[in-house]
């Protein structure tokens, strides 16, 4: 830059240029350049400048105003067209519109749907580590599947491979026992596990040990929204329920509600080894393993039913 013609400030020139009508800018800066520079040869270099920035500041307001201004005014105007070519070509945009509309609840629809899928067993701290075992029935030359594992299995597993950190066995039975409490007598549906579920799930208890809830066979786990069911605003530690007029079951927990997104859905738990005392044949028995790291492919693990 030439001392003796010192130019206006490069950033307030930018500005100038964003805030300038289209058409407008250059008579705009030829006004201000021949200011600035009458100012320079007056009162010197810095207070031109101090001038110029003064100026571009000024007219930050009016232009963010008119800015503004007519922007609304655009808007309006694509309205009024765009409602007058409705009403003129009423059938072509019920078409586009309504296309345009189903479009979008679809793409709505299936971004929820996918969303709550994804979002199934999501809550379990140890969901990359959880694996659910299966089985392979070969009857001739067809081959089935099943969740249902013998009783044996998931100890077995823990015995025989170190890469089992925790197992537990699920029993979706037996089914709809006669609970008595009361004067209430009602029917309902009882899952048989291990303690060790709440060593590998995520289902945190409002009330009792996880550790010791499920160690005595007739030890009862329910959800929160049984516990108000049957008792209401008592504390539901220690209450004894009768199970089908023969089994004394003491309350030993009380677990948070189940989430919608869970796999695994009850009401009610207890301990597996109340199956050898009610029913002999636990016969569709799940069994859950959390390995120390991936499994290998040498395990039997069915990766048709994962457990997240």
């Amino acid at each position: 830059m030439n001392p003796e013609h010192p130019q206006p400030p490069r950033l307030a020139l930018r500005i100038l240029g964003r805030m300038a009508i289209h058409g407008e800018e250059f008579s705009a800066l030829g006004d201000l350049e021949e200011e600035y520079h009458e100012i320079v040869k007056e009162r010197g270099a810095d207070k031109a400048k101090s001038w110029f920035w003064v100026q571009i500041l000024k007219a930050i307001p009016a232009f963010t105003k008119h800015k503004i201004y007519w922007s609304v005014q655009m808007f309006k105007n694509y309205m009024k067209i765009a409602l007058r070519n409705i009403q003129k070509h009423k059938g072509y945009s019920f078409i586009n519109i309504f296309g345009l509309a189903v479009g979008i609840a679809c793409c709505i629809l299936i971004f929820l749907w996918v969303q709550d899928e994804f979002s199934y067993d999501q809550f379990h701290e140890n969901g990359d580590n959880l694996y659910l075992v299966g089985t392979y029935l070969r009857l001739g030359n067809q081959t089935e599947t099943s969740s249902g594992t013998p009783p044996a299995l998931g100890p077995a597993f823990r015995a025989e491979y170190p890469e089992i950190v925790n197992s537990v066995r699920f029993c979706n039975g037996p089914h709809a026992l006669i609970f008595a409490y009361g004067e209430k007598r009602l029917r309902e549906y009882v899952e048989a596990v291990d303690g060790s579920l709440f060593e590998m799930f995520s289902f945190p208890l409002l009330r009792g040990n996880p550790k010791t809830a499920l160690s005595k066979p007739h030890s009862l786990v329910m959800t929160e929204r049984m516990a108000q069911k049957y008792f209401n605003t008592e504390d539901p530690l220690g209450k004894i329920i009768r199970v089908e007029n023969k089994y004394d079951f003491e309350v030993t927990g009380v677990l948070k509600n189940i989430p919608r997104n869970s796999t695994l859905q009850f009401d009610f738990l207890v301990p597996v080894q109340f199956l050898e005392e009610h029913w002999n044949d636990p016969h569709h028995l799940q069994t859950h393993l959390q390995p120390r790291h991936r499994i290998s492919d040498r395990l039997p693990v069915w990766p048709g039913l994962p457990c997240i």
